[in-house]
């Protein structure tokens, strides 16, 4: 890979650093003034439907755009929020439904800059270095991850929200910056074939499911993250008010950037390593040992280093699998339709993410809370666990989002080693992908 695409990698990885750094923020300035666990759960649906909703038309800008032209409108769409937002905490007016529609457009922008960023790694990487370089985005993402926990809570501290949303802001610009600069290759150049217009929104969404499904690794590959992502969506809304009920915030950015250690570390060896050679084993594995540490995560608000730990090793684990799985999309993908797969995979993939959240809010406040509470009046091994009724609650959340994840991995991940052994495998379906993809240009 040439030297110049590593500063546009590094540039949009440092926009991500920005985003997260937004984000969280963000989401604690709003939990801690509202004590509202309702509301936190509205911002992360907020944060995730809209992109779902729009993402059958943005894998098709993804492809009817140049890389480049679908960059740059990827990341000025993001931009917009963060400059209302700034001018909104500047001027004053902030309302809990402004954050919601400043969410909403991030959304929005983010899902065409993922299948776009997606589909351009590929275009710019040898097949024999692509799980490395997957890995290295994955480790730089995770750097990001280490840094924007632990600064958040520490410009939120030290300084206000506006001070993040502003750095937020800058990272875009250069982002942009970034893609102006490089050349990016079209799919021509890259030896695909091109795609016929006009393209049809519709027609695209239908083919591209049709398409992905005729190919049973790749169904079931996709059934695999639809089900997991619905049980991780209840570790999302859990966490930041489980970490709260028995942390402080600096606490909470010190443990989140110690258990992000884990994505720098999986991604450097993935990179440095090519590992694992086997990529979707690498998948399988990978979310039956997230359900593990997710079951074990639950059970240990008693020991911050032991929470720090866990997180650790859940996060080494996500590194992996998405590291792994991205480089069987991209394998198996003709780079000329890979926007549009790759918009509705994401879709699809993230779909069960707000009904798990949606279900979050009743399983929480009507199941495990008075389950929580007698627990804690009546047992003294949990009180020991969880030093109160609100931290036993929504660790009990954490235990049922591990539970489900080792149940889907077993039932789905499983059987689908045996249908695809190994990446290799799977990748050996391309030339047939390429002989039939002719299905999504009509």
């Amino acid at each position: 890979m040439e030297p110049r695409y590593y500063f546009l990698i590094i540039a949009e990885s440092g926009s991500m650093l920005g985003t997260m750094l937004s984000r969280f923020g963000l989401s604690l300035w709003m939990y801690e003034r509202t004590q509202s666990f309702r509301i936190f759960v509205l911002m992360a649906l907020f944060s995730t439907i809209p992109g779902i909703l729009t993402s059958p038309l943005a894998g098709t800008l993804a492809d009817a755009l140049s890389r480049k032209q679908a960059l740059l409108l990827a990341n000025s769409i993001g931009f917009v929020p963060i400059a209302v937002l700034m001018f909104a905490l500047h001027s004053g007016f902030f309302e809990v439904w402004l954050v919601l529609l400043v969410m909403a457009v991030s959304a929005m922008g983010d899902s065409l800059h993922w299948p776009t960023y997606s589909a351009t790694i590929p275009m710019i990487v040898s097949e024999e270095r692509l799980n490395r370089v997957n890995g290295m985005i994955q480790g730089l993402n995770g750097a990001a991850t280490v840094i924007a926990p632990a600064l958040g809570a520490a410009v939120l501290f030290s300084f206000n929200l506006e001070a993040l949303v502003i750095v937020d802001g800058i990272t875009f610009l250069f982002a942009i910056a970034a893609i102006l600069a490089v050349r990016i290759p079209s799919t021509t150049q890259t030896g695909a074939r091109p795609s016929l217009r006009p393209l049809s929104v519709l027609s695209d969404f239908r083919v591209s499911l049709a398409w992905i499904f005729d190919r049973r690794y790749l169904g079931k590959l996709l059934i695999l993250f639809a089900a997991g992502n619905f049980f991780i969506s209840f570790y999302i809304v859990a966490l930041i008010p489980y970490y709260l009920s028995f942390m402080s915030i600096q606490t909470v950015g010190f443990v989140e950037s110690v258990s992000a250690l884990g994505l720098v570390s999986a991604g450097a060896i993935v990179a440095l390593f090519n590992w694992p050679r086997e990529q979707m084993r690498g998948v399988v594995f990978g979310w039956t040992a997230i359900g593990v540490f997710c079951i074990l995560h639950g059970f240990s608000s008693f020991s911050l280093y032991i929470v720090a730990v866990l997180s650790f090793l859940g996060n080494f684990a996500a590194v992996v699998v998405n590291a792994c799985s991205q480089t069987i999309w991209q394998l198996s993908v003709p780079s000329d339709i890979q926007g549009r797969i790759f918009a509705i995979r994401r879709a699809v993939a993230w779909v069960s993410g707000p009904i798990g959240m949606i279900a979050a809010v009743p399983v929480a406040e009507g199941l495990l809370a008075p389950m929580a509470a007698h627990l804690h009046s009546s047992a003294g091994t949990f009180r020991v666990i969880w030093d109160t009724q609100t931290t036993a609650a929504f660790g009990l959340l954490i235990v049922l989002c591990g539970s489900g994840i080792f149940a889907i991995a077993s039932l789905v991940g499983f059987p689908l080693l045996r249908l695809s052994a190994n990446c290799d495998d799977a990748a050996q379906a391309t030339q047939d992908n390429l002989s039939t993809s002719d299905n999504l240009k009509t």
